[in-house]
This record gives structure tokens, C-alpha cells and sequence, in this order.
């Protein structure tokens, strides 16, 4: 379920613990509830700022997020934990918050380990998506469907979803990894690469995305790294160059392979060209089948049109000078004041036409005179 879809629930205005819960408060519970783990920060940048109708941003106070927040912990639908000395904590859903926004999922865990990593995850989101969150799939929806003997290769940090359905899986670098561990993440997504985006992937939808996402067996169109070291970058596009250079020694297609290594510290969307790249290549490809049936199509009026001058030349010499004679008479009244291209076609047909019916008389005549014949044979051997 989307922020908007969420918002027109049947219980978009139930009222608990004398607090009335309006549309922005079930984006709020919603976004807390797919990332898991968020900020004041986040929240504010997703549910309270952004450009008004006049294009002008629009902002509010970190009181007045925090007192909204708060009515929040007090109902029982987010609850806000500290984390150490000098930080401001997190919010997380809790399990009236995700039914209420029905979200199938248990209330997020803090897991030290991961809390830098998760948090800047939450940053990149809202980043690539304009702080609106609308065609990304958090890592948490993602594994929150998978079961048991379930493979989809590699669980990115979240999916981004762009036009057409352009599917690209998104991974924020912050410790680093081996040069073995990139390799072998590139290699886990390039088994992974769909070759071609469905027609009815348009649109925006989670719930069916991650449907789509699961039964193509974890297919992405892309995969766009960040990081925050420039020498972790080139390590990991090192690898995946080999990755490429590997697939094309074993003549398997890497023009479809779409591996993009950004920095995270002002990150830019990844390059959603491939629906539109699609877009073109088929349009290009249905006008050269067209291009390809007209000179099927010409070629056969050519044939049929050489078959018809040489029926008619066989015809013309088949009557004799009288017949023609006739035949062109005939033709001369009929359309007489026609334009000359209508008396040369109609004369065409018309010679076709009397050789055929001449060479027909000849056959019944010649087959009366054989049965004559017959006749007579008989009666002389008396059969």
C-alpha cells in the first residue's frame, strides 16, 4: 500500500485517545513503517515541507513536527526511541500504527550494526524521489515477502521505479566491500537482468510491483551503486566491467545490462532510459517489418503483374487476326471517351478472356469429335 492509497482507507478519520487521525498522519505512520527506522528529519522533509502551488518551498518548524509526532506516540501508532548521548533517537510504527495503515509487518528492530547504513538509506530515498517516496520500494517491504526456499539472488537496498516500470535496484555503499564480495554482487544482478520491460508495468503501485518483482524471480532493469568513497567506486566498477567483459566472451548479451557507480554525497537518480530506449527499438522494429511487407507485397504485384503480360502475350498470339480484330472493336465501343488506360486494361482482360473461351470451344469440340470416334469403334467390335 502507497502513501495515497493508505490515505483513503475506510478509517481515515478514526479518532483514538482523543486525537483525530488526518490523511498526513497515515503517510507519516506509512513511510515510518516501509523504511523501518526514521528521523524527525525524514519525517519532515516527507510529510511537512515541499513546493506549494506556486513552485516556492514551503517549511515549518522542528517544534511544530515534533509536537505532531509526539500526538503520534501518544495514540499508540509510532513510538520514538533514543539511541545515545547527543542523538535525537528514531521513530518506528507499532503495530496499531502498520495495521492502521495496513501494512503487514512487525514493528522495526534497532540493530546498532546497521543504523548508520539504514538512516542514509532513508536519506537516498528521499533524495532520488523529491521527498515524496513515490516509486521506491524499501529493502524491509522487499524481505517482508520473502519465504522460505524463496530466491530472488540479491536483496538491493531498495528498488526505484521509473517510467514505464523501469525497474533499478539501488545500493548504498557506506563500510565497503572486498573486491570477491562486488564481484560477486555484480554478477548476482547480472543473472538477473531482464531483457525487455512488460507493457503493462506503467504506472505506480506497490503492492503489485513487488508482485511482479518476486514472479520474474528478483529481475531488475538496472542496478545503481552509491558511494561515499571514491576508491570503493572504482573497485566496484572494476569488477563489473569484468563481469561484462566475461558475459560477452561467452557470447551472452550485456547491451541490456544496465550497472551504474554514482557518489552518495550529492546522488543523482539513475539513467531512466531503457523504457524509452524499448520504446524506440520496437517502433523501429515495426517499421522495418512494415518497410518489409510493402516489398513483399511489391514484389508480388511486380510477379503477378509479369504472369498477366505473359498470359496476355501467349493469348494475343493464340486468336487469329480476325478474333483480335473483334475483340478490339468490342472494346473500342465500350469504352469509347474512357481514358486510354481503361481501353488498354479492359483489352488485356478481353483478349485473356476470348482465348480462354476459344481454347475451351476447341476442347469440347475436339472431346465430341474423340466421342464420335468411340462411338463408331464400338459398333464395329460390337461393345
Amino acid at each position: 500500500m502507497s502513501p495515497p492509497e493508505a490515505a483513503k482507507s475506510s478509517r481515515n478519520y478514526k479518532v483514538r485517545k482523543g486525537m483525530r487521525v488526518q490523511t498526513r498522519d497515515r503517510e507519516i505512520i506509512w513511510m515510518t513503517g516501509t523504511h523501518g527506522l526514521v528521523t524527525m528529519m525524514h519525517l519532515k522533509l516527507f510529510a511537512f515541507e515541499g513546493k506549494d502551488e506556486t513552485g516556492r518551498w514551503r517549511s515549518v518548524s522542528e517544534q511544530a513536527v515534533y509536537r505532531r509526532l509526539g500526538k503520534l506516540c501518544e495514540a499508540g501508532f509510532l513510538e520514538h526511541q533514543r539511541t545515545w548521548y547527543g542523538d535525537h533517537g528514531v521513530y518506528r510504527a507499532t503495530k496499531a500504527g502498520l495495521s492502521l495503515v495496513g501494512l503487514d509487518l512487525s514493528p522495526a528492530r534497532l540493530d546498532r550494526r546497521d543504523y548508520e547504513h539504514d538512516l542514509q538509506v532513508v536519506d537516498l530515498a528521499l533524495w532520488l524521489t523529491d521527498y515524496s517516496c513515490d516509486g521506491w520500494i524499501p529493502e524491509r517491504m522487499i524481505r517482508s515477502r520473502l519465504k522460505v526456499g524463496m530466491s530472488i539472488g540479491r536483496v538491493p537496498d531498495g528498488l526505484l521505479i521509473g517510467p514505464g516500470g523501469e525497474r533499478w535496484a539501488v545500493e548504498l555503499e557506506v563500510s565497503g566491500k572486498e573486491s570477491q564480495r562486488y564481484y560477486e554482487a555484480c554478477h548476482k544482478y547480472a543473472e538477473r537482468h531482464r531483457t525487455r520491460i512488460p507493457d503493462e508495468s506503467s504506472g505506480w503501485d506497490m503492492e503489485e510491483y513487488l508482485d511482479d518483482y518476486f514472479e520474474s524471480g528478483g529481475e531488475v532493469d538496472g542496478v545503481v551503486w552509491y558511494f561515499f568513497s571514491e576508491k570503493k567506486r572504482q573497485r566496484a566498477l572494476a569488477e563489473a566491467n569484468k563481469i561484462v567483459a566475461a558475459r560477452s566472451s561467452q557470447r551472452q548479451r550485456t547491451d541490456h545490462l544496465h550497472l551504474r557507480f554514482h557518489t552518495a554525497n550529492i546522488p543523482t537518480p539513475p539513467p531512466f532510459q531503457k523504457w524509452k530506449e524499448q520504446q524506440r527499438r520496437e517502433e523501429e522494429e515495426e517499421e522495418e517489418e512494415d518497410r518489409k511487407r510493402h516489398e513483399r507485397e511489391e514484389e508480388r504485384r511486380r510477379e503477378e503483374e509479369a504472369r498477366h503480360e505473359q498470359l496476355y502475350r501467349q493469348a494475343w498470339t493464340y486468336l487469329s487476326e480476325e478474333e483480335q480484330r473483334r475483340v478490339r472493336e468490342v472494346v473500342a465501343h465500350e469504352f469509347r471517351g474512357r481514358p486510354r488506360w481503361m481501353y488498354d486494361s479492359n483489352l488485356r482482360e478481353a483478349v485473356i478472356k476470348a482465348a480462354s473461351e476459344k481454347h475451351r470451344a476447341e476442347q469440347e469440340k475436339e472431346e465430341k469429335r474423340q466421342r464420335r470416334k468411340d462411338a463408331v469403334k464400338s459398333w464395329f467390335t460390337g461393345r
